[in-house]
Order: C-alpha cells, then structure tokens, then sequence
C-alpha cells in the first residue's frame, strides 16, 4: 500500500492488477472461484473471504474505551411556587473500535460518537400566585379558585455539544478551515482539500484521523416552554389545560 500523501497510480494499477488465482475452483459459489483474482485480495488477511469485512473476530480484546466525567448539580426546592435545577455535565469518550487501516496491530483512538464533552439543561417551574391558599385572591370562592387559581409555567433551557465530526480518506493541503457547522455558503473552506475526484487516494497507508474531536456537529441548543392550568375535579380527578412551545 502506499505511504505518497497524494494518488499514486502505480501502487492502485499494481494492487487491482488481476492474477493467477490460487483458489481456483475451490470457493465454488463465490467471486473467489474464477481463474484470476486481483493482487491486492491475496495480500489481505484471510485471502479466501471476499473484502475488509469478509471475517468477523468475535470475543477479541484489543478494543476498548475510556471514559470521564464532571457532574455539577444546583437544585432549588419549591419555596413560594418557584422551582429550579442547573445540570451540567463535562466528559470525555475515546473509543478504540475499528482500524484506520486493514494492516494496523490496534485500532485507531478516536473521540467516540457518542462523545458530548458539554451538556448543560437549566429548568424551572413557577406556580402563579392566584387563587384558594396563595398570596392573592386566597379567599375565592369554588368557581372564581377554578378559573384564576393552579396555573404554572415552566421552561427548560438545553445545550450540548454535538458529534464529533468525520472525514473520509482525503488529501488535506494543511491551514485552517474556518469550521462553522451553521454557515450558509458551506461549513468549511473546501481548497483546503484536493477536490478533483480523479486524484483521490486509493489503496494506501492512511495517517488522516477519521474524527476529530475539535470541530463538531451542531448540538441541541433549545428552548422549551409550557402553561399548565389544573382543574380538580373530585379527589384523585383533575383535568389538565397545557399549552407548550
């Protein structure tokens, strides 16, 4: 395989060269059964299974991951109709889980898809202070409590990070891409990469990590709200207004 950080046309010619096949007539049923077989299937592990993933390895061991985490939690309890949570949560998963290349010993760390390094939800509830029991309009009556009385509003505020950004085997001039995940004209500067899809690399040593934990996806970054009006009904019976947005 080739270690040129462009196409090298003599090495992709070489491989996809067809050869003598020595399985001839012996995977019957096959597209390994013909008289000749490209080189570079007789170079790979296990020639006589077709492809990377012609063999599956169960029970290995070389795989694995890590993970850390900071969890920061501030609760205030209902005092006076009002409720409120911050959560915020730091991390960090790398994954060891697949080869960068089929001739690796170890697979590739990487930042893991599931990686969100940041998450932060902000939540409150606030019962309005009208009706039976409350500081305003305590003393109504059954059917005035019914209308201005046990109403609530809540909001929850989300943001986290987003997945850590993939790339495919390309040819990367260097300098910095000007990543932004919302840009309209495009999310990053594109000459900073070969483009011509005559001249992208094939068969060879890859050195360009698969993902990059630096420059991610966008994440949830919302904003929900609701009111809620309770009517009781009977003892253990209550009907329930909601409007969210």
């Amino acid at each position: 395989m080739s270690r040129q950080p462009f196409r090298d046309q003599p090495v992709i010619d070489r491989l996809t060269a067809n050869v003598a096949n020595p399985f001839r007539g012996l995977l019957p049923g096959t597209s390994l059964n013909g008289n000749t077989v490209a080189l570079s299937q007789l170079l790979r592990p296990f020639t006589q299974f077709s492809g990377e993933s012609g063999v599956r390895y169960d029970s290995d061991n070389f795989g694995g991951s890590r993970f850390h985490t900071l969890h920061f939690r501030l609760e205030r309890r209902a005092s006076r109709g009002l409720a409120c949570m911050v959560n915020y949560q730091w991390s960090r998963l790398l994954e060891k889980r697949s080869f960068l290349n089929p001739i690796d010993i170890l697979p590739e760390t990487r930042a893991a898809s599931e990686d969100r390094p940041h998450r932060l939800v902000l939540s409150s509830v606030y019962q309005m202070p009208f009706g039976k029991g409350r500081p305003f309009a305590a003393s109504a009556g059954p059917v005035l409590d019914r209308i201005i009385g046990n109403w609530s509003v809540s909001g929850a505020y989300t943001f986290a990070s987003g997945e850590a950004l993939g790339w495919g085997n390309v040819i990367y001039y260097g300098g910095e891409l000007g990543y932004n995940p919302r840009g309209v004209d495009g999310a990053f500067v594109t000459t900073r990469f070969n483009t011509d899809s005559r001249q992208q690399l094939a068969n060879n040593i890859r050195s360009f990590s698969s993902r990059f934990g630096n420059m991610r996806q966008n994440g949830p970054n919302n904003f929900d709200a609701s009111i809620l009006k309770n009517i009781p009904i009977r003892e253990g019976i209550r009907l329930q207004f909601r409007l969210q947005w």
